[in-house]
């Protein structure tokens, strides 16, 4: 079953970065109530590393700020055995709007996609972590985190897509 232990393994990566970034955050602060709602994400297209890309969002936390990390969904990237591979965080392309929902909870998130991913081994953790280059074919897996703070409520939300990789 190495198939369900890499995405249990991923999952738990991914739900492990947005709690650290919502940690980080320090946002809510006098929040009394929370709420948790689930987004809808679409790739558009497949994704060529270099390139501009976009994701459409909608039925997130309405104006908040958004977050996005990109990892493999699948095993073919190497990332079974005793290598762990990192999700990359998307920055925004230069000259495209802040990763910001609307007041419909709706957004459009735009980004060059890296070009490389980083893995680490776990039979030796004192070793640098090693970049690896996207293939043609790779599947990947992109989660959008929200968050936003209205008065005694905080809202967090997260949406899931997936596409692949496509180079040229």
């Amino acid at each position: 079953m190495p198939g369900r232990w890499e995405r249990s393994g991923f999952v738990l990566v991914l739900l492990g970065c947005l709690i650290g970034g919502l940690l980080l955050a320090g946002s809510g602060q006098g929040a009394t109530r929370f709420e948790r709602v689930k987004g809808k994400a679409t790739a558009l297209g497949t994704f060529t590393p270099g390139q501009l890309e976009s994701i459409a969002v909608k039925g997130m936390p309405k104006r908040g700020k958004v977050q996005a990390l990109m990892g493999l969904a699948g095993a073919p990237g190497g990332c079974s055995g005793v290598f762990v591979c990192l999700p990359v965080q998307l920055r925004r392309a230069a000259g495209t709007p802040r990763f910001h929902t609307t007041a419909k909870g709706r957004a459009l998130i735009s980004f060059v996609m890296p070009s490389d991913y980083e893995r680490f081994r776990i039979d030796n953790l004192r070793a640098p972590n090693e970049r690896v280059a996207f293939v043609n074919g790779q599947r990947l897996l992109i989660e959008i985190d929200g968050i936003a703070s209205h008065r005694d409520k905080q809202t967090f939300g997260i949406a899931v897509a997936r596409t692949t990789v496509e180079i040229p």
